[in-house]
């Protein structure tokens, strides 16, 4: 069965209440995008009620910092069923800062705004003009 990278940057990464999903997936380390083209936001979970889910859109102009995993075809259907590929997210193929290329999965979906004084989880490093996501 053959093997696919995933770059994930938000619930899916070590540590995060989402990261269940990735059971079986083998960490291959941490990573960011090459291309300075994205915009990462903190959205109200629509999954989890209460907590905060960080988007990702191609359509800005700084790197994505996160993990990349290696999962089979199965893991990765999974995958996109729990992202709601089509719906939510879509899946992109991307190149990272190490010149190798991996899926990661981008807003498609209109998501809701936070409230004013909702704790901020997205960090954006001026510097290197990378978001990281910190978690909720």
């Amino acid at each position: 069965m053959r093997q696919n990278r995933v770059f994930v940057y938000g619930t899916l990464m070590r540590g995060h209440r989402n990261y269940f999903m990735m059971e079986g997936a083998e960490f291959i380390g941490l990573g960011r995008t090459r291309e300075a083209a994205f915009v990462m936001r903190q959205n109200p979970s629509k999954s989890s009620p209460g907590n905060f889910t960080p988007g990702v859109r191609d359509e800005g102009s700084a790197h994505i910092a996160g993990e990349i995993f290696l999962v089979s075809d199965d893991h990765l259907a999974a995958l996109d069923e729990f992202e709601d590929v089509g719906v939510e997210y879509t899946r992109k193929s991307i190149i990272l800062e190490d010149g190798t290329e991996a899926g990661i999965y981008l807003v498609i979906a209109e998501k809701p705004s936070c409230a004013p004084g909702d704790p901020e989880f997205v960090e954006h490093d001026v510097g290197q003009n990378t978001y990281h996501w910190r978690a909720a």
